[in-house]
């Protein structure tokens, strides 16, 4: 059985490219595509303690104050490299 990928971040950041793929493969017409991709602009926990807003802070604070170093950082460079994505720091 071949299972298809699919990143979030990639149909947030691509979403007339992703989300007509990811329609296809649940058997939706295209024509909803531009309703998914409204609802992507939506942040479901808005209310709550994990918002995006929140992480956003979170985040911010410590990219701030954590820098990798040493074994850490060649981990971290390892695996992003594996994957073929560029790290994010």
């Amino acid at each position: 059985m071949d299972i298809p990928s699919l990143r979030y971040e990639d149909m947030v950041d691509n979403p007339d490219t992703v989300i007509p793929k990811l329609l296809a493969l649940v058997d939706i017409p295209p024509s909803y595509s531009s309703k998914a991709a409204q609802a992507l602009t939506n942040d479901s926990q808005e209310l709550s303690e994990i918002s995006q807003a929140k992480l956003r802070h979170v985040k911010t604070y410590y990219a701030a104050r954590f820098k990798p170093t040493g074994r850490l950082l060649e981990h971290m460079e390892a695996e992003y490299q594996a994957a073929g994505v560029p790290p994010p720091i």
